[in-house]
C-alpha cells in the first residue's frame, strides 16, 4: 500500500515554463549568430582587401623605383651613341614644321573668323547701336578681313610655289611623331620586362601578380625623354577583389616614378663652358645654341615680368605673376580701382615664317589681342571686379630685328593700330635682350634653329 509518490516519481516530473525558456535562449542565440557572423565575415574581409591593396601598391612602386633606376643608368648609352643627340635636333624639326602647319590654319582660321565677324555685323539688327556707328565697326571689320585675306593670298601663293615644302613639314611631324612612339615602345617593352623579374625577386616562389590580384598592367601613359632630361615611367593595372566580393568591380590603380636620364655625367657640360666665355653674348643667340628654343621665350619672359614688378612698385600699385602654366596672361598690375592684365611673347623676324611672308607678323599679333580680349582668369577673380580692365600687350624683338625685314616698322604699327581699335588698351614693342645671329653665321643650330617660335 502506498502512502504517496515516491521522490524518484518527484524528481521525473519536466516544468513547462523552464522547457520553453530554455528553447527561447537557443533561438535568440541562433538569430544573433546569422546577424552578426555575417557581419563579421564582410568585415573581415574587407579589411584583408585593404590590406592586399595596399600591399599591392607598395609592392608595385618597390618594383617600378628599381625598374626606373636601372632605365635611367642605361641611358647614358643612349647619350655617348649619339641618338639623343639625333632624336633632339628630330625633335626640333619636328616641332619646327608642326609650328608652322599651325601658323597656316590659324592664319585661314583668322580669316574665316574675320569674315564671320563682318557678316554678323551686316545683318545685326540691334536697335541699340546708331546707324553711324555700325557703319564704323563694319569697315574696321572689313579692313580686318582684308588683311587676313592678303594673309590667306600670300599663304596659298607659297604653297603654289613651293609644294614640296608643305609635304616636308608634314613628313617631318610625321617622322617625329614616329621616332618618339617607336622610342617609347621600346622602353615600355624592356621596362615591362624588366618590372615581371623584379616582382619575381620580391617573392621567390610565389606568384605575386595572381596572390595580390594584379592584373592588366599597362606603360601606355609613360613619357620617355618627353623633355629631353628625364623618364616618367607610369604604370596602370587593376586588382581582383576577394571571392566573397565578386559583384563588387576591380579596383584601378597607378604607380608613378620619375627619374632623370643619365646623359652627361657629372659636371658642366663643354657647350655651356664655351658659352660663358664667350663675349657679347645675348638671350636669343645662347638659348639657341643651347637648344632651348621654348625656353628663350619663357627666360625674356621671366626677365620682362621682373621689370613689371619693379614698374608695379613705382606707381604705388599691387603685382601678381601668374604661372607659366596660366592662360594668356602673364601678369596682374592693379589697385584699387584698375587692373592691368599683361600678355608677354617674343617675335623673331629673322624666322623664315616671317622672311617668306612678313604679313605673318600682323597675323601673330592680332591672335594675341584676341586671345586677351576674350580672356576671363581662372584664379584671380577678385582682381578682375574691379571696375576698370586694362589689357596690354607686350611683344619683346631682338635688337637687331630692323636688319630681318626692311618694312618691320610699318607692319608693327599697322598691328597696332588694328589691336587699338580691338579693344586692346596698350601695345607695347620692346628691342631688347641682345642681337640675334642666325644659326649657320653662329655655328649655333643650323638650319632648322631659325624656324622656331617662341610665343610666351
Amino acid at each position: 500500500m502506498s502512502n504517496g509518490p515516491r521522490d524518484t516519481d518527484m524528481l521525473s516530473v519536466k516544468s513547462p515554463g523552464r522547457s520553453c525558456a530554455k528553447f527561447s535562449c537557443r533561438g535568440s542565440a541562433a538569430v544573433e549568430a546569422a546577424v552578426v557572423i555575417p557581419i563579421f565575415m564582410i568585415a573581415l574581409f574587407s579589411l584583408a582587401y585593404i590590406i592586399k591593396v595596399f600591399m599591392a601598391y607598395n609592392v608595385m612602386q618597390s618594383a617600378l623605383q628599381s625598374v626606373a633606376r636601372s632605365i635611367s643608368n642605361a641611358s647614358y648609352y643612349y647619350h655617348i651613341s649619339g641618338l639623343k643627340d639625333y632624336s633632339e635636333k628630330l625633335d626640333s624639326m619636328g616641332q619646327s614644321a608642326s609650328d608652322e602647319l599651325k601658323n597656316q590654319a590659324d592664319t585661314i582660321i583668322g580669316a574665316v573668323d574675320s569674315f564671320s565677324s563682318l557678316i554678323s555685323n551686316i545683318d545685326g539688327q540691334d536697335t541699340s547701336v546708331d546707324l553711324e556707328t555700325r557703319i564704323r565697326n563694319i569697315g574696321a571689320l572689313g579692313k580686318e578681313l582684308a588683311g587676313d585675306a592678303r594673309d590667306v593670298i600670300e599663304l596659298v601663293k607659297g604653297c603654289i610655289k613651293d609644294p614640296k615644302q608643305e609635304i616636308k613639314l608634314l613628313l617631318t611631324v610625321f617622322a617625329q611623331k614616329a621616332a618618339y612612339a617607336a622610342r617609347k615602345e621600346m622602353v615600355c617593352l624592356i621596362s615591362r620586362l624588366m618590372l615581371e623579374e623584379e616582382l619575381k625577386k620580391r617573392a621567390t616562389g610565389m606568384d605575386v601578380k595572381r596572390t595580390l590580384g594584379i592584373q592588366d598592367i599597362s606603360f601606355d601613359q609613360t613619357q620617355v625623354f618627353g623633355d629631353n632630361e628625364s623618364l616618367e615611367f607610369i604604370i596602370t593595372y587593376d586588382i581582383n577583389p576577394p571571392v566573397p566580393f565578386g559583384l563588387v568591380p576591380k579596383l584601378a590603380l597607378s604607380n608613378r616614378v620619375k627619374v632623370i636620364g643619365w646623359t652627361s655625367g657629372r659636371g658642366s657640360s663643354p657647350r655651356m663652358e664655351e658659352q660663358e666665355d664667350k663675349p657679347g653674348d645675348s638671350v636669343w643667340v645662347r638659348m639657341d645654341t643651347e637648344k632651348k628654343y621654348w625656353d628663350r621665350g619663357l627666360a625674356i619672359e621671366d626677365l620682362e615680368v621682373e621689370k613689371l614688378s619693379n614698374e608695379a612698385k613705382d606707381m604705388g600699385m599691387c603685382f601678381k605673376a601668374t604661372s607659366k602654366r596660366y592662360p594668356v596672361v602673364d601678369a596682374f598690375m592693379f589697385d584699387d580701382h584698375t587692373v592691368k592684365a599683361f600678355d608677354l611673347f617674343t617675335l623673331n623676324p629673322f624666322m623664315k615664317t616671317y622672311q617668306d611672308q612678313p604679313g605673318r607678323i600682323k597675323s601673330e599679333m592680332k591672335k594675341h589681342g584676341k586671345r586677351l580680349l576674350e580672356f576671363e582668369p581662372q584664379d584671380y577673380p577678385e582682381v578682375w571686379n574691379l571696375p576698370n580692365h586694362e589689357r596690354i600687350i607686350i611683344i619683346i624683338l631682338p635688337e637687331n630685328a630692323r636688319e630681318a625685314l626692311p618694312n618691320i616698322e610699318e607692319l608693327l604699327d599697322e598691328a597696332k593700330a588694328e589691336l587699338m581699335r580691338m579693344g586692346i588698351s596698350e601695345v607695347r614693342v620692346r628691342y631688347d635682350y641682345g642681337i640675334y645671329a642666325k644659326p649657320e653665321e653662329d655655328g649655333g643650330t643650323g638650319e632648322n634653329g631659325e624656324d622656331r617660335e617662341e610665343a610666351a
